[in-house]
Protein backbone atom coordinates (compact mmCIF):
# COMPACT_ATOMS: atom_id res chain seq x y z
CA UNK A 1 0.00 0.00 0.00
CA UNK A 2 1.41 3.50 -0.39
CA UNK A 3 0.20 6.74 1.10
CA UNK A 4 -1.41 8.35 -1.84
CA UNK A 5 -4.20 5.36 -1.30
CA UNK A 6 -4.61 5.78 2.41
CA UNK A 7 -7.86 6.94 3.52
CA UNK A 8 -8.64 10.69 3.12
CA UNK A 9 -5.45 10.47 0.76
CA UNK A 10 -7.57 13.46 -1.23
CA UNK A 11 -7.80 15.76 1.17
CA UNK A 12 -4.19 15.99 2.26
CA UNK A 13 -3.57 16.26 -0.81
CA UNK A 14 -5.29 19.42 -1.32
CA UNK A 15 -3.62 21.06 1.57
CA UNK A 16 -0.43 20.46 0.52
CA UNK A 17 -0.80 20.94 -3.12
CA UNK A 18 -3.51 23.44 -3.63
CA UNK A 19 -1.92 26.07 -1.28
CA UNK A 20 -4.17 29.09 -1.35
CA UNK A 21 -5.83 27.83 -4.22
CA UNK A 22 -3.18 27.88 -6.96
CA UNK A 23 -5.00 25.07 -8.77
CA UNK A 24 -7.80 26.53 -9.24
CA UNK A 25 -5.73 29.67 -10.50
CA UNK A 26 -3.85 27.70 -12.99
CA UNK A 27 -6.69 26.80 -14.79
CA UNK A 28 -7.52 28.99 -17.71
CA UNK A 29 -9.53 26.50 -20.22
CA UNK A 30 -12.50 24.79 -19.19
CA UNK A 31 -16.22 23.64 -20.72
CA UNK A 32 -19.03 24.03 -18.41
CA UNK A 33 -20.73 20.58 -17.92
CA UNK A 34 -23.84 19.91 -19.97
CA UNK A 35 -26.45 17.37 -19.57
CA UNK A 36 -28.94 15.55 -22.13
CA UNK A 37 -31.64 14.15 -21.82
CA UNK A 38 -31.53 10.40 -22.94
CA UNK A 39 -34.81 9.09 -25.30
CA UNK A 40 -36.97 6.52 -26.09
CA UNK A 41 -39.61 6.30 -29.40
CA UNK A 42 -43.04 5.55 -27.57
CA UNK A 43 -46.16 5.65 -29.69
CA UNK A 44 -49.78 5.69 -28.49
CA UNK A 45 -52.84 7.15 -30.21
CA UNK A 46 -51.46 8.67 -33.43
CA UNK A 47 -47.77 8.83 -34.61
CA UNK A 48 -44.55 7.75 -32.97
CA UNK A 49 -42.60 10.75 -31.31
CA UNK A 50 -39.38 11.08 -28.21
CA UNK A 51 -40.12 10.92 -25.13
CA UNK A 52 -37.28 11.50 -22.68
CA UNK A 53 -36.62 8.34 -20.04
CA UNK A 54 -32.98 9.42 -17.85
CA UNK A 55 -30.51 11.79 -18.27
CA UNK A 56 -26.44 11.87 -19.15
CA UNK A 57 -23.77 14.05 -17.63
CA UNK A 58 -20.25 14.01 -20.04
CA UNK A 59 -17.34 14.37 -18.27
CA UNK A 60 -15.78 18.29 -17.95
CA UNK A 61 -12.07 18.53 -19.11
CA UNK A 62 -9.97 21.17 -17.53
CA UNK A 63 -7.04 22.56 -18.76
CA UNK A 64 -4.58 23.98 -16.53
CA UNK A 65 -0.94 25.70 -16.76
CA UNK A 66 2.01 23.84 -16.18
CA UNK A 67 4.27 25.60 -13.30
CA UNK A 68 7.71 24.70 -13.15
CA UNK A 69 7.28 21.63 -11.00
CA UNK A 70 4.09 20.59 -12.49
CA UNK A 71 2.18 20.75 -9.51
CA UNK A 72 -1.15 20.74 -11.00
CA UNK A 73 -0.17 17.44 -12.86
CA UNK A 74 1.17 15.93 -9.65
CA UNK A 75 -2.49 17.40 -7.66
CA UNK A 76 -3.68 15.20 -10.16
CA UNK A 77 -1.43 11.99 -10.48
CA UNK A 78 -1.88 11.46 -6.76
CA UNK A 79 -5.92 12.01 -6.67
CA UNK A 80 -5.78 9.25 -9.26
CA UNK A 81 -3.56 7.00 -6.94
CA UNK A 82 -6.12 7.27 -4.50
CA UNK A 83 -8.37 5.78 -6.92
CA UNK A 84 -6.62 2.97 -8.02
CA UNK A 85 -3.23 1.62 -5.87
CA UNK A 86 -0.80 2.02 -8.81
CA UNK A 87 1.41 -1.22 -6.76
CA UNK A 88 -1.49 -3.55 -6.37
CA UNK A 89 -4.16 -2.25 -8.80
CA UNK A 90 -6.89 -2.13 -5.87
CA UNK A 91 -9.71 0.29 -5.87
CA UNK A 92 -10.51 1.95 -3.21
CA UNK A 93 -14.01 2.88 -1.81
CA UNK A 94 -16.02 5.68 -3.35
CA UNK A 95 -15.76 7.98 -0.55
CA UNK A 96 -12.34 7.63 -0.03
CA UNK A 97 -11.28 8.99 -3.61
CA UNK A 98 -14.51 11.30 -4.72
CA UNK A 99 -14.72 14.88 -4.33
CA UNK A 100 -17.04 17.96 -5.02
CA UNK A 101 -15.70 20.25 -7.50
CA UNK A 102 -17.26 23.72 -7.88
CA UNK A 103 -17.24 25.81 -11.44
CA UNK A 104 -17.84 29.27 -11.32
CA UNK A 105 -18.25 32.09 -13.70
CA UNK A 106 -17.07 35.52 -12.73
CA UNK A 107 -18.11 39.18 -12.88
CA UNK A 108 -15.90 41.76 -13.78
CA UNK A 109 -15.58 42.32 -9.76
CA UNK A 110 -14.71 38.53 -9.48
CA UNK A 111 -18.14 37.46 -8.13
CA UNK A 112 -19.97 34.12 -8.56
CA UNK A 113 -22.86 34.52 -11.08
CA UNK A 114 -22.86 31.12 -12.12
CA UNK A 115 -22.08 28.62 -9.83
CA UNK A 116 -21.97 24.40 -11.24
CA UNK A 117 -21.09 21.96 -8.52
CA UNK A 118 -20.06 18.49 -9.70
CA UNK A 119 -20.87 16.14 -7.14
CA UNK A 120 -18.77 13.13 -6.01
CA UNK A 121 -16.05 13.84 -9.09
CA UNK A 122 -13.05 12.26 -9.56
CA UNK A 123 -10.11 12.07 -12.31
CA UNK A 124 -10.30 9.46 -14.95
CA UNK A 125 -7.44 10.97 -17.07
CA UNK A 126 -4.61 12.94 -16.95
CA UNK A 127 -3.04 13.72 -20.07
CA UNK A 128 -0.01 13.89 -21.06
CA UNK A 129 2.50 16.84 -21.28
CA UNK A 130 4.55 17.08 -24.56
CA UNK A 131 7.94 18.41 -24.43
CA UNK A 132 9.58 19.81 -27.46
CA UNK A 133 12.57 21.79 -28.55
CA UNK A 134 10.82 24.34 -30.86
CA UNK A 135 8.17 25.30 -27.60
CA UNK A 136 11.50 25.72 -25.26
CA UNK A 137 10.13 28.86 -23.13
CA UNK A 138 6.17 28.40 -23.13
CA UNK A 139 3.98 27.48 -20.58
CA UNK A 140 3.18 23.72 -20.69
CA UNK A 141 -0.47 22.70 -20.67
CA UNK A 142 -1.82 19.99 -18.41
CA UNK A 143 -5.73 18.83 -19.45
CA UNK A 144 -7.34 16.70 -16.50
CA UNK A 145 -10.53 14.65 -17.59
CA UNK A 146 -12.87 14.43 -14.60
CA UNK A 147 -15.99 11.80 -14.44
CA UNK A 148 -18.38 12.87 -11.94
CA UNK A 149 -21.88 11.46 -10.41
CA UNK A 150 -24.31 15.09 -11.19
CA UNK A 151 -23.93 18.37 -11.34
CA UNK A 152 -26.59 21.42 -10.01
CA UNK A 153 -26.09 24.66 -10.56
CA UNK A 154 -26.39 27.45 -7.76
CA UNK A 155 -30.13 28.47 -8.40
CA UNK A 156 -31.48 24.90 -8.89
CA UNK A 157 -32.96 24.20 -5.55
CA UNK A 158 -33.10 20.58 -5.88
CA UNK A 159 -31.63 18.60 -3.21
CA UNK A 160 -28.88 15.88 -4.37
CA UNK A 161 -30.11 12.26 -3.29
CA UNK A 162 -27.67 9.65 -2.03
CA UNK A 163 -24.48 11.97 -1.98
CA UNK A 164 -21.68 10.76 0.12
CA UNK A 165 -21.09 12.79 3.04
CA UNK A 166 -17.71 13.64 3.22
Amino acid sequence: MNNESSNNAIRGNDQTLNKDGAINIACHNLVMPGRTLMLADHKQIGGPYRIPYSQTYDPVTFTFYGDRNLNARRYFDIWQTAVININDNSINFWNEYTADIEIAQLDKKGEKTYVVTLYEAYPFAVGDVPYAYASTHQVQDVSVSIQYRIWRANHDTTTILGAVKK
